[in-house]
């Protein structure tokens, strides 16, 4: 915040300023003098006020400076009498009486300096007088020596001529004295300083004038000489109580001070290179001056710089005890000292904070009985080998020390040997508590290696754990053996129940699979819901076989998952280490047999064969295949009419996908599928088979064949929020009515998510599609659940039809026919192979039919014939057993 200038100060500032300019233009006669003599009117009163201020702490310095300038206004008075009367007197009166001003300013600056430098400092003084001299020899240089060679004067003309120039030059030194030691600058300070620059310039001019022309009448250096009156007068109005430097300025040298003396140690030189160059040879005389002076600021810099070291190293000496015994009595870590024989003879206060302990009590006991028993032995063995160490040499330990009321502290101790030292004579150790560090580095390795929500071992170990058990110095590393696990429909639990629920679920299936396995095996968490079984000094796939049953049958009880007990099923594959088995083939190997157990049904295990790693690769080589398939045109429907068993004419047909591969020929949907599910271009394959079979459906409409076309519908594709949304823009696009377009969908993808599946279901329903269920009989949905669904037909699958002979019916598939008939839904009867299936289906109520016997799937062109003939109904042919 910016300091207000005094009201005051500024009128007389602006006063002295309109003063000068008057001065300027009214040189001679009677005003001119009036005018001249106002100027040094104004600082002596403001100076005799400073003097008499109860606020101001030395009044005799601003009354000696009052006192100068009295001195100062009657020269001026005398010289401006002369100026009428006897204007070439020279010197006069007046040149007396300003010198006499000059001093006592001088002496009043002196006053000031000495009482706020600090008490002792001597370098405020140093430097101003190097800065004198260094201003006292250019003045000789530049103005004495060469007037003394133009002018030719009496001596007492040149004394008084040079005199003002010199007591100018002092009072610069006292000025800088000042500045140096205040290392704050009040405003009156700067005041001061201005006046006597303006002083010294009004004098140098001075003395050019009066040593190169001799007397010389209205001087023109008078406005500036008025404006330094001003400056005092300021200097005076805003003076105010100043404290003494606390520092002395011995103990710092800033990069200004120490410009200012090197500049004024080169000045002389610089000089005399100067008037060289300028064709002026110094006489004998001014090379001595110059000498002598620059040998007189060379020794002050010398004893300003031995100054400051001195101090400085006092300074450290005195500081640093201070602050080694503060930091000592304040630091947190615990400092003692023991003798030779191992007693205690300091203890710091930190001890009564960090270990309970009161320090002076320590003193006199034996250090091994502050740490704990155990290691009280090796505590003291290096206690005495660090005493035998050379001195300063320092060992590190970290051991247990006892705190007061029971317990330990974990501390590293440095023992340091100052057996050489007097004040020690014996041995320091220093103790830094790192308990809280050991105990995060602690959790930092546990976070590191082990799970975090089951708190058994991650990825990280279990892979450790494996090449340990594999590496050449394992006692039979070919009896070590991998279970992988993937726990079955996880995913359910997490939907339906939550993820705080998932969570518990998994934490407890990790406490069953330790509770399967031997002390020395390790179970790991590897992520989601997949874990993994290290079996070590087992006996091979005889032994990890009967560990996953037993892990089969313990899953199977139920786990606390929420507010629900759950049992759970895992799919497992087993992989036994041979030789030459890194432990990345054996957890792929275990891998790949987990997902051949997924693939085949899930809740069994496998044991790798290595067989199954170039089926492995395989579904590899063909999911990058079928990525690229919709591209390459590879992908093509087929379509198998479904006929109306009633009437025996066709009333729709299945879309059914095929794969054509340029390398692999025709690659069936019950290998590729899966693939397509897992990688999740199911979703892309699912909505182009969508659009060509709507698209398709909607041609045979416009040729008069009012056919409904079936589109099997995946469980990722039915994970779509915006699957409904996406079908309607397909049959917009196909222009295909919603009523011709049956959905189907088999038991296990509606129970994926059923809460899910039943919007989506009614979301398509509300369109005007139909919903099938495809291969009914095969999955676990209620009747509940169908009713909730509102399905609009049920198919049979082709193991209950292929099961009904002419002397046998299945029992199951005529179930299925009374349940459909129940809900008042038609039900569709797949694979219809022979023609006793198909009389028996039709004669038990069955609406709808579709197999080999009927008719086989046909390529787009062949169905577009069948259909153009005149009568398409089915032409019944047995198929071959």
């Amino acid at each position: 915040m910016k300091r207000r200038v005094d009201p005051t100060i500024s009128v007389v500032l602006v006063f002295t300023v309109a003063v000068a300019v008057a001065r300027a233009f009214v040189t001679r006669g009677l005003v001119g003098e009036a005018i001249f003599l106002i100027a040094p009117m104004l600082p002596l009163a403001a100076l005799t006020v400073a003097a008499h201020r109860r606020d101001e702490r030395d009044p005799t310095a601003w009354s000696i400076l009052a006192a100068g300038m009295a001195f100062l206004f009657a020269s001026e008075l005398v010289w401006s009498w002369l100026e009428l009367t006897d204007p070439d007197r020279f010197p006069s009166p007046g040149d007396y009486l300003n010198a006499i001003g000059i001093a006592l300013i001088v002496f009043g600056l002196w006053r000031t300096a000495a009482r706020l430098s600090p008490v002792g400092d001597r370098t405020g003084f140093v430097d101003a007088t190097v800065l004198a001299l260094g201003v006292g020899t250019l003045a000789w240089l530049f103005l004495v020596e060469p007037s003394a060679g133009k002018a030719h004067l009496g001596g007492s003309v040149e004394l008084w001529t040079v005199l003002p120039l010199a007591l100018d030059i002092a009072m610069l030194a006292m000025a800088s004295r000042l500045a140096f030691a205040l290392r704050v600058r009040p405003r009156a300070y700067v005041f001061i300083y201005l006046a006597v620059a303006g002083a010294m310039i009004v004098d140098v001019i001075d003395s050019i004038l009066e040593l190169g022309l001799r007397t010389e009448i209205g001087r023109f250096e008078d406005p500036i000489f008025i404006v330094s009156f001003g400056c005092w007068a300021a200097a005076a109005l805003a003076a105010g109580p100043v404290a003494r430097a606390q520092v002395s300025a011995m103990r710092y040298l800033s990069g200004r001070r120490a410009t200012l003396l090197v500049g004024c140690l080169s000045v002389p030189l610089l000089a005399l290179i100067v008037q060289e160059l300028r064709g002026e040879r110094p006489g004998s005389a001014t090379l001595l001056v110059v000498a002598l002076v620059e040998l007189t600021i060379g020794g002050l810099v010398v004893l300003r710089i031995a100054g400051l070291i001195a101090a400085v190293r006092d300074l450290a000496t005195a500081e640093g005890v201070e602050r080694f015994a503060a930091l000592v009595e304040n630091a947190s870590d615990v400092i003692v000292t023991v003798d030779p024989d191992l007693v205690i003879t300091y203890a710091s206060p930190s001890t009564a904070t960090a270990w309970g302990l009161d320090p002076v009590a320590l003193i006199g006991r034996r250090f091994t009985d502050v740490v704990a028993p155990e290691e009280a032995a090796i505590v003291a063995s290096q206690l005495e080998r660090a005493a035998a160490l050379p001195p300063g040499s320092r060992l590190t330990l970290e051991t247990r020390v006892r705190r007061r009321g029971g317990g330990h502290r974990i501390c590293e101790a440095v023992m340091a040997s100052l057996t050489d030292h007097e004040g020690v004579r014996g041995i320091s150790v220093t103790l830094r508590d790192v308990t809280d560090q050991r105990a995060l580095e602690n959790e930092l390795r546990t976070r590191a290696f082990n799970d975090e929500l089951t708190g058994l071992a991650n990825r990280a170990l279990f892979m450790n754990r494996v090449e340990h058990g594999l590496s050449p110095r394992a006692e039979r590393s070919d009896r070590i053996a991998i279970l992988y696990l993937d726990l079955d429909d996880f995913k359910q639990v997490n939907d339906g129940l939550g993820h705080a629920a998932g969570d518990e679920l998994l934490a407890a299936v990790g406490q069953r699979l330790k509770e399967c396995v031997r002390p020395g095996d390790t179970v790991a968490r590897l992520g989601g819901d997949e874990f993994a079984v290290l079996l070590e000094h087992g006996d091979g796939p005889v032994e990890a076989v009967s560990v996953a049953a037993r892990i089969q049958e313990v899953l199977a009880l139920p786990l606390p998952a929420g507010e629900l007990h759950l049992g759970v099923r895992a799919s497992i594959g087993i992989a036994v280490a041979q030789f030459g088995s890194t432990s990345h083939d054996l957890l792929r190997n275990a891998g790949i047999a987990m997902y051949e157990a997924k693939s085949s049904g899930g809740t069994r295990y496998t044991v790798f064969d290595p067989s199954m790693r170039a089926a492995a690769a395989n579904r590899i080589s063909l999911r990058s295949d079928l990525e690229k398939a919709i591209g390459l045109d590879q992908l093509h429907l087929v379509y198998q009419p479904i006929f109306d068993l009633k009437t025996r004419r066709v009333s729709g047909a299945e879309a059914l996908l095929r794969w054509e591969h340029p390398i692999k020929g025709s690659i069936s949907p019950v290998e590729f599928i899966p693939i397509a599910e897992q990688s999740g271009s199911i979703t892309e394959i699912g909505e182009w088979v969508l659009e060509r079979a709507c698209l398709k459906a909607a041609e045979w409409a416009r040729r008069g064949h009012r056919l409904s076309v079936s589109v099997n519908v995946s469980a990722v594709q039915l994970q779509d929020p915006i699957f409904s949304e996406r079908v309607r823009e397909v049959l917009e696009l196909s222009r295909l009515s919603p009523q011709s377009l049956i959905v189907e969908i088999t038991e296990t993808a509606m129970m994926n998510d059923p809460e899910a599946t039943a919007d989506i279901l009614a979301a398509l329903r509300s369109i005007g599609i139909r919903v099938a269920v495809d291969d009914f009989g095969t999955g676990y949905c209620s009747l509940a659940y169908l009713k909730r669904f509102a399905v609009d037909s049920l198919k049979i699958d082709r193991a209950f039809v292929s099961e009904i002979g002419p002397k046998s019916k299945n029992l199951l598939a005529h179930s299925i026919l009374r349940l459909a008939d129940s809900l008042g839904v038609p039900s569709v009867a797949e694979g219809i192979e022979h023609q006793a299936q198909l009389e028996n289906l039709a004669l038990n109520g069955c609406a709808f039919g579709q197999g080999f016997l009927l008719a086989r799937p046909m390529k787009e062109d062949d169905f577009d014939t069948f259909l153009a003939l005149p009568d398409p109904s089915h032409r019944p042919k047995e198929v071959d057993a």
